[in-house]
């Protein structure tokens, strides 16, 4: 008899979406651990898993300037073993005065905070968090529950037009 010796191995991903099909309850989300930039009425929601110095997250980042009417509820979750001085900069950014601008900067300009107190950003229960319900980075999830991570996210939302569309989409699949 043969043992096997290969696995196909990885995601099953909807050809029409590029999206594996995952949902997370937004009502298990660790609300304290992020922060919140609204754009414009700020009517919808849409959370969002990234680490600063991550060129994928990066490039999202670059994105959401074009969502129109969206609350993002940011988790920061560096990866230290990819980019080794994102935790120092989440926690400086995370113990500012004010995340939000603090965030923007550091996007804008590559700036970080003066301001920043002494304190220690909630990283692991981020990690924590993230990683037992399968989120890597980059991640969004929107309102009605449906994930996007990783690859998954990268293909699907390849152009501001293609996020703002699954923003749409699945803001008005709201329970």
């Amino acid at each position: 008899m043969k043992k096997w010796q290969f696995v196909l191995a990885g995601a099953l991903v909807n050809l029409n979406t590029f999206a594996a099909p995952m949902t997370i309850d937004v009502k298990t989300l660790p609300m304290d651990l992020s922060f919140e930039r609204v754009k414009g009425d700020g009517s919808r929601n849409m959370y969002l898993f990234c680490d600063l110095d991550c060129p994928h997250c990066q490039r999202t980042e670059s994105f959401l300037h074009s969502l129109d009417d969206v609350k993002i509820h940011t988790f920061v979750m560096p990866v230290a073993s990819y980019h080794p001085d994102a935790p120092r900069k989440t926690n400086a950014i995370w113990c500012s005065e004010d995340k939000v601008k603090a965030w923007q900067e550091w996007y804008d300009m590559r700036a970080l905070p003066a301001d920043a107190k002494d304190c220690e950003a909630p990283l692991e229960k981020i990690d924590e968090y993230a990683h037992g319900q399968g989120i890597y980075l980059p991640a969004v999830i929107f309102e009605d529950g449906t994930t996007y991570t990783a690859e998954d996210f990268i293909y699907a939302t390849r152009t501001p037009e293609m996020l703002q569309s699954l923003l749409d989409e699945h803001s008005a699949k709201k329970k």
